[in-house]
């Protein structure tokens, strides 16, 4: 499950809470209005400025397991990612006909960054002091990115190509 939060400048913890709470504050009701006030009345259980109870549950409580809740399916995501291997398929084309493309295989970690791939491969190879660069269906892999983040799944081919 992805779940994604879009804060505004305009008062980025109302929107935190909203986007936590569904947009509701626990214990019933809408969330306070745009005054950061409101939001720190709601959120300690006093009154709302202009007169008004905020609601009786204790929001902190609720809050605080929602996100020891998130932080939870983090850390499980984060554990499955570091024990993830990926089986690639690396290949380096010919520069003319008279050339052979080379070819390799090699098991990574769902974890492990580009740059780290692309040297290993260039080391398999034996192409470490060519300029090159890792694509995957026409597009080039970001160099400082993990491998998991990529699009890449198990038996993939990634092209191997000259920096331009």
């Amino acid at each position: 499950r992805r779940v994604t939060m879009h804060l505004s400048a305009r008062n980025p913890l109302q929107d935190l809470v909203s986007a936590l709470t569904g947009g509701t504050v626990p214990g019933g009701g809408q969330t306070q209005g745009t005054n950061p006030l409101d939001l720190f009345s709601v959120l300690t259980g006093g009154t709302v400025p202009g007169g008004g109870q905020a609601p009786s549950a204790n929001p902190f409580a609720v809050l605080t397991e929602q996100m020891s809740s998130a932080m939870a399916e983090i850390n499980a995501i984060q554990e499955s990612l570091a024990e993830a291997e990926y089986s690639l398929k690396f290949v380096l084309a010919a520069k003319d006909s008279g050339e052979r493309e080379k070819r390799c295989l090699m098991k990574v970690a769902a974890t492990a960054v580009v740059n780290d791939v692309l040297d290993m491969v260039k080391l398999e190879l034996n192409v470490e002091s060519k300029r090159l660069a890792l694509e995957f269906a026409g597009q080039a892999l970001p160099a400082h990115a993990q491998i998991h983040i990529c699009g890449l799944s198990d038996g993939d081919t990634v092209m191997v190509v000259p920096v331009a």
